[in-house]
């Protein structure tokens, strides 16, 4: 659904990460995100927000972040692109905050040399 102005989705997806004992120079994080109400989506058409590069694209420094958290709403267009250091759009573009289907979404934990230490996932139904 949509907000009463008919532009905002009526949800959205918030993160959270957080580095006890080391800093964002110890670890990758990146999200995976839909924008395709479709259900048959691949890993491979979402688009990515690589948490590392953002730190150092907006002027921080990896070995001083220990936290980054924020909530986003798939009708935000920096979202769809364009490409960028810190982002790679999805290959669905752009959302639709009316269409009913299923998105999905995954919070990837890495080491440097790209172990993937952990994830956790979660498919927002609209109906």
């Amino acid at each position: 659904g949509v907000d009463a102005d008919g532009v905002r989705g009526l949800w959205n997806f918030d993160y959270f990460m957080e580095i006890v004992g080391g800093t964002f120079a110890d670890c990758k994080f990146c999200l995976l995100y839909d924008l395709d109400p479709s259900t048959t989506n691949s890993e491979a058409s979402l688009g990515k927000i690589d948490f590392n590069a953002a730190v150092v694209f907006f002027g921080g420094t990896l070995a001083s972040t220990t936290l980054i958290q924020d909530s986003q709403n798939s009708t935000f267009g920096f979202l769809a692109g364009p490409l960028n250091s810190w982002l790679t759009p999805p290959s669905f573009t752009p959302f639709n905050a009316a269409a009913t289907g299923e998105y999905s979404f995954e919070l990837l934990a890495k080491t440097n040399a790209g172990v993937e230490l952990g994830r956790t996932s979660m498919k927002v139904k609209v109906v």
